[in-house]
Formats: structure tokens, C-alpha cells, sequence
């Protein structure tokens, strides 16, 4: 990993981050965002929105509030997750089962996500762990990789079909867990920003299992771009992490007593487990590439008896190649490291130890992922470009541009 000094990160520490900057981009994201939604919002409820919503009468009153944080199971898309049960029992208050609210609510979460996403990319370039040219194009590379994570159609199972709101609900906590201690590090009342990490955190386990991995995911991007070594990531922040720490005994007591979704163990199923692991190196290289093609979208992949997988060569091999470049770009390019990271530590619940055993795939798994690829395609883009303009000689004013 980088032996390199990190400082905090300090507004308008480049001419990319000028105060006006960021909320133009942030208008440009939100109507982004709206036209390539907007005609979603008055679809049907369908296939689990009937169960978890219209049939769910845990929703029908927010009072008494343990009720509604008390969803019923029996592998609804709402077992283990009052959080967003409750999000549920306030569109129901609002407008009982108008679908119209509902998709205004996942449309809202999704532009949410896209703002914090953009603050994430935006605050990260311009840390001094960064290369220079890399931080002066900060708001440009954040916005255009934001952008592209508002309007690419692999997230549109996420927004628009309304219960996977369980995914784009928890993407928005877990990115605000990360946006809220990038912040603490850098401010003089670190105390509040941690907190709010905690509390984002919290929210997060109880919106979705995934989330188990954002403890993790801070501590490793605490060692990239913040600090010199674990020790100084400690010292610094041990009461962070304590509380984040402390959340995955909240996500314990609301999966333990029921044994997640996929039911307690019983014959036959760590043999289906195995199954199931394997067949996701055939998965995880097909939603990469959907990232890049995303064409056939599937919006439900049916439920799939688990056999044993047929896996080629190929699959195995850009997997391995994937696994083997991550390890190595945390110690020769942290930050292309990291990104490795987060891709494969997001995926990594639903693709083995927190399973839906009758469902191996589901393109909405990708929504906190396609972040990663994004913003590998954007930053490494915007590198050739500016070495291509170099190379061809490109006058001076026009290389500021690139």
C-alpha cells in the first residue's frame, strides 16, 4: 500500500474544486437522474412488490413503530430488514398503495446515492495520496463517473422495481458511511461527522445483509488514502470503528434468530452452497460484462435449482486475473487497488456466505459495484487522454482542458 504522507482534504485545495463547481454538478446529476426515470413512475407493483407491499400489513400504520420494524419473513424481500419496512409504512401513510409515490422514493434514494457518489470520487481526487493532474480534473472525472452511474441501465431493476429499493436504500447508507468519514478526517469536528457514519451505518444493516461488508470497506480506504499504516489508522480513528464494529452484532440479531433469508441449514445445503459459489465465477464475469454491454437486462432470473456449475477456462481465468491484479495494485496503485476491493467485497455476501440459494443471480447485486468499474473506465480514460494530448502536442490551453 502507499507509504505516502495523507493530509485531509481541504475545500477548493484545486482550481476543480471551486465552490460553484460542485453544485452545478450536482443540478446536472439530479435532472440526469429525473429524465431517465421519469417514465417509470407509474409502473405496477410486481412479482415481490405484491407480498412485501400490497399484502404487507406491518405497513399499514406507523404506530406502534415495533410493529413496523417487526416485517414478517417467510423469505419476503423484507425479512431482516425494518428499515426498509418502514420506508414502506411511510409510503403507505402518504399515499396507501398509489404506486406513484413509491417510485418517487426509489427515484429520490438513486439521485441521493448519485450526489454522495459524486462527493465520494470529487473529495477523493483531490487528496494529497492522488497525482496532481488527477486532482485538477477532480470535479470533471466526478461528475462524469456519477453520470454514468445515474443513467446506466443495470441499475434500472434497483430503481424501478419498487422492493429492490432494499438495494439502492442500502447503497445510499453504505455510501454515506464512507462520505461521512471522509469528511471526519479532514474536519475540526470529526466527532459529529463520525457519528453520522455510525448512524448511517446502523440504518444500513437494517436495510440490507450487504451492508456487513462497509466496515470493511472504511478500514481499507482509511489505510489507502488517509493514513500511513493500520497503526496510525487506529490511533486515529479507534472509536469509529468500534461503532461500526458494533453494528455487525445489529445485523447478527436480525439474521441469526431466522437464519437469513435462505432459511436455517438443513440437508443438502452446504453441498448447494458449494454449488452456488462456484457458479457465481460464471455470474460475477457476466455483470461485468453487462457494465460494459448491458444488453439482454433481465429483471428476474427466475428461481434456479441449484446443480453443479459448468464453468469454461475463460470464466475462471478473468476471474483469477481480476483477483491477482487487485492484490497487486494495493501495493503498486493503491487506488486502482481499492477499487478492486470494493467491487469484490460488495459482491462478495450474496455471491457466497449470505446467499439466496433459489436465486444465483440478480442484476440489481450491482449497484454499489458498477461504481467501481465506472470510476476505473472514467479515471483511466481521462489518463489517456491527457497523455495522448501530450503526445500529439497539443497546445497548452487545450491540455488544461483535457
Amino acid at each position: 500500500m502507499s507509504k505516502s504522507s495523507a493530509r485531509p482534504f481541504i475545500e477548493g485545495s484545486s482550481p476543480s474544486a471551486r465552490r460553484w463547481t460542485a453544485p452545478v454538478a450536482g443540478i446536472v446529476i439530479i435532472l440526469a437522474g429525473v429524465a431517465a426515470y421519469h417514465n417509470s413512475l407509474h409502473g405496477p407493483f410486481i412479482f415481490d412488490d405484491i407480498e412485501s407491499i400490497v399484502q404487507n400489513p406491518t405497513i399499514r400504520s406507523l404506530w406502534p413503530i415495533w410493529k413496523v420494524l417487526s416485517p414478517p419473513g417467510a423469505w419476503a424481500a423484507i425479512q431482516n430488514r425494518p428499515i426498509v419496512n418502514l420506508s414502506l409504512a411511510i409510503n403507505y401513510a402518504i399515499g396507501e398503495l398509489d404506486v406513484l409515490g413509491y417510485h418517487v422514493f426509489n427515484l429520490a434514494v438513486h439521485i441521493l446515492s448519485a450526489l454522495t457518489l459524486f462527493g465520494i470520487i470529487r473529495r477523493t481526487l483531490t487528496l494529497p495520496t492522488m497525482p496532481g493532474h488527477i486532482a485538477r480534473a477532480a470535479t470533471a472525472v466526478a461528475l462524469a463517473a456519477a453520470l454514468i452511474g445515474t443513467v446506466h441501465p443495470l441499475q434500472t431493476e434497483a430503481v424501478t422495481y419498487v422492493i429492490q429499493r432494499t438495494e439502492s436504500l442500502m447503497g445510499l447508507f453504505y455510501l454515506l458511511t464512507l462520505y461521512c468519514t471522509i469528511r471526519g478526517a479532514g474536519s475540526s469536528r470529526s466527532a459529529v461527522w463520525y457519528l453520522a457514519a455510525v448512524t448511517a451505518c446502523m440504518l444500513g444493516m437494517g436495510t440490507k445483509e450487504v451492508m456487513v461488508s462497509a466496515p470493511v470497506i472504511i478500514l481499507v480506504y482509511d489505510r489507502v488514502f488517509l493514513s500511513r499504516s493500520f497503526k496510525e489508522v487506529f490511533s486515529r480513528r479507534w472509536p469509529l470503528y468500534v461503532g461500526l464494529a458494533a453494528m455487525w452484532v445489529l445485523l447478527a440479531a436480525l439474521v441469526i434468530p431466522t437464519g437469513g433469508r435462505g432459511g436455517v441449514p438443513g440437508w443438502g445445503y452446504w453441498m448447494r452452497l458449494r454449488y452456488y459459489a462456484l457458479g457465481q465465477i460464471r455470474i460475477i464475469v457476466r455483470y461485468l460484462r453487462l457494465a460494459f454491454w448491458p444488453h439482454p437486462l433481465i429483471v428476474d432470473d427466475g428461481f434456479s435449482p441449484l446443480g453443479r456449475p459448468v464453468l469454461s477456462m475463460a470464466h475462471v481465468s478473468i476471474l483469477v486475473l481480476l483477483l491477482v491484479a487487485t492484490a497487486l495494485s494495493l501495493r503498486r496503485r493503491p487506488w486502482l487497488g481499492f477499487l478492486g476491493v470494493w467491487f469484490f467485497a460488495i459482491l462478495a455476501p450474496s455471491s457466497s456466505i449470505m446467499p439466496l440459494l433459489i436465486q444465483p443471480a440478480a442484476e440489481k447485486r450491482m449497484y454499489l459495484p458498477l461504481a467501481a468499474v465506472v470510476v476505473a473506465v472514467v479515471v483511466g480514460a481521462y489518463v489517456l487522454g491527457r497523455r495522448l494530448a501530450d503526445w500529439l502536442k497539443f497546445p497548452k490551453n487545450l491540455r488544461k482542458i483535457v
